[in-house]
């Protein structure tokens, strides 16, 4: 597998993903380091509803993603203050663990909102 002369980034095979994974995948590709709010906007700026309420949603779509990506040795990362890329997989990665450890800052970043006096998360 090679990679992008221009950003580093591998460039893995094509693979099988749903219109919305699609366009996160290609994103991601195009703009190495986009952020979630920037990917979300961008993956529902044509969704007459606007799209999710919450861009916590970009993590789901991320993890189906990762397990389509495994077996080619790549992994969707997202690094907090550098956004999204494609990387190598470590061979110890466990998906599982990263999806936890995702959800697990969301809940901190929300603790945090709410304790600096912010809104918590409610269910619509």
């Amino acid at each position: 597998m090679a990679d992008c002369p221009c950003c580093g980034q591998p460039i893995p095979p094509d693979i099988h993903l749903s219109p919305i994974q699609r366009r996160i995948y290609e994103l991601v590709k195009r703009f190495p380091g986009i952020s979630r709010t920037d990917l979300t906007s961008r993956v529902y700026a044509d969704d007459p509803t606007g799209g999710p309420d919450s861009d916590n949603v970009i993590s789901v779509h991320a993890y189906q993603i990762n397990r389509r990506l495994k077996p080619h040795g790549l992994i969707l990362r997202a690094v907090r203050g550098y956004g999204y890329h494609i990387e190598r997989l470590d061979p110890d990665y466990d998906a599982d663990l990263d999806f936890e450890r995702s959800i697990n800052a969301c809940y901190e970043a929300i603790r945090e909102r709410v304790a600096n006096g912010g809104l918590g998360w409610e269910p619509k």
